[in-house]
């Protein structure tokens, strides 16, 4: 018999009923929140993880972009983005540096978005500099590519010979005997001549005869060599492309005149109307190297590259020279860094100094197919031969040659740096004086007296060590030691999440 329930209990069991329910709903209630939550958890980390993704991905693309070459590899900061990929964006921003010693530096930021997610990689890499090419090593370098055969082999007889002599200075009173003087290395793809005048200090190493006789003051040690030092792959430098600066381009539609001391190329002279007596014979536009207000006291007044304008390449489709009509020397800025590249001929006839140790410049003459005696370097001032001391890396791809390096004005020069050919160092320092005579000197600022005789432009070339010098950071665009070849191999120094 079952006993019916009382009021009293049927109450109770109504609470219980009635709080258990109460119990269970808050119980789902926080289940559900937990599942909620637990799903916005995953879905921003999954939002996370997949930004992070793109950034990486962003990183990537650069990293690709500057090991193919065609990424920032002097100085600079890019940014590029945003670009969108697998459903997100990625923006970066690129930094390219000039570290020490000479090394590359590259840092990434790569900033990943998606779906309201933001993810930052940070890469750091850099690259050792490109070793020089080994003609750039030498303090005389005449590669004498007219006497290569069409299979690349060399004669066993040479036409060409390297000479360095000595003989009487008209400039020195006491008639006494100079000798050209070369402190580095030498290279010929021919034969060497050396007389008792001539000191050579350093390896002379060539492909034919050497003849330097006994060494006396000379401190060289003589090399004959079947491997040919060949000159650099300049068509392979492509520097119509990589140059920072490309002067006739600036230029413009001007057919003469000068540009603004804020456009880079404002250290160049178009076509002055003042020098057509040294300009009417040349196939080319002419670009003066003088720096707008130089003309009267150039050491007062240095060429001075602009803000933008150092540690670049200069190109330029025409001839470039250094003569001044007012003055005869000219000097850089301190920490210039440049590399003037000229695709014609170029014309030295007034000196240009360095004045400090953090300075060097380079000049690189290129052959145009177009011009049939072009990518030479021409020493000496038409009409006074006014050279006496040159500081440059100097690398010809034709010929280094003279011009009217006499008595006039140039009965010695120095060059600290390199007297570079790919063919021939044709530099005529032995003249005649038939008829003694007074002779205005314009690099002494008097009258000499020249007696009747034969006489020899003395000659020294020194080579910078600096571009042996790692920690040293040279100019850009200089050869590499394999042709057309790169810089080291880039390697990442770090890849971290995070700036």
């Amino acid at each position: 018999m079952v006993r019916p329930m009382r009021r009293s209990e049927r109450g109770t069991i109504m609470i219980v009923t009635a709080i258990l329910i109460f119990v269970l709903a808050g119980m789902s209630a926080a289940l559900l929140s937990v599942g909620v939550a637990t799903a916005r958890a995953t879905e921003e980390k999954v939002s996370r993880f997949r930004a992070f993704e793109i950034a990486e991905a962003g990183a990537a693309a650069v990293i690709a972009q500057v090991q193919s070459g065609n990424g920032p590899v002097i100085s600079g900061t890019t940014t590029n983005g945003p670009v969108s990929f697998q459903g997100g964006t990625f923006t970066t921003t690129t930094t390219a540096t000039i570290g020490g010693p000479g090394a590359e530096l590259i840092t990434v930021n790569s900033v990943g978005d998606f779906s309201g997610s933001r993810e930052t990689v940070t890469v750091e890499f850099s690259r050792e500099p490109p070793t020089i090419n080994e003609s750039f090593l030498k303090a005389v370098y005449a590669g004498n590519a007219a006497e290569v055969n069409p299979d690349g082999t060399y004669p066993n007889q040479f036409q060409y010979q390297l000479s360095f002599g000595g003989g009487v200075d008209a400039m020195d009173s006491n008639t006494a005997f100079d000798g050209d003087l070369v402190e580095g290395d030498v290279y010929a793809g021919g034969d060497i001549m050396r007389n008792q005048q001539a000191r050579l200090n350093g390896e002379v190493k060539g492909l034919g005869n050497l003849m330097l006789g006994v060494a006396g003051a000379s401190n060289h040690t003589a090399v004959r060599t079947s491997t040919p030092v060949l000159p650099p792959n300049l068509a392979a430098m492509n520097y119509s492309q990589i140059a920072d600066i490309d002067v006739a381009q600036n230029f413009g539609s001007r057919t003469s005149g000068t540009l603004s001391s804020s456009d880079p190329a404002h250290i160049f002279t178009k076509n002055p109307s003042d020098r057509s007596s040294l300009t009417s014979g040349t196939a080319k536009n002419d670009y003066f190297l003088e720096d707008l207000g130089d003309g009267t006291r150039a050491w007062a007044d240095p060429i001075t590259p602009s803000a933008d304008g150092n540690n670049k390449i200069y190109y330029v489709d025409g001839n470039v020279w250094i003569n001044n009509f007012s003055t005869i020397q000219f000097q850089w800025a301190a920490g210039t860094k440049i590399t003037i590249v000229a695709k014609g001929n170029i014309y030295i006839g007034d000196d240009v100094r360095y004045p400090d140790n953090s300075t060097m410049v380079a000049f690189i003459a290129l052959k145009d197919s177009s011009v049939a005696d072009s990518g030479n370097i021409v020493l000496g001032d038409p009409r006074f031969g006014t050279v006496d001391f040159m500081d440059g890396v100097m690398y010809a791809e034709n010929d280094f040659k003279d011009s009217n390096l006499t008595s006039q004005g140039a009965a010695h020069f120095e060059i600290l740096g390199g007297m570079l050919a790919g063919n021939r160092v044709a530099i005529n320092r032995d003249y005649a004086v038939n008829s003694a005579h007074w002779e205005w000197v314009p690099s002494l600022g008097r009258n000499v007296w020249v007696p009747r005789g034969q006489y020899h432009s003395e000659m020294t070339v020194r080579f910078d060590q600096r571009l042996t010098d790692p920690s040293f950071v040279k100019p850009p665009g200089l050869p590499p030691a394999s042709p057309g070849g790169p810089a080291g191999a880039w390697q990442a120094l770090c890849w971290r999440r995070g700036l």
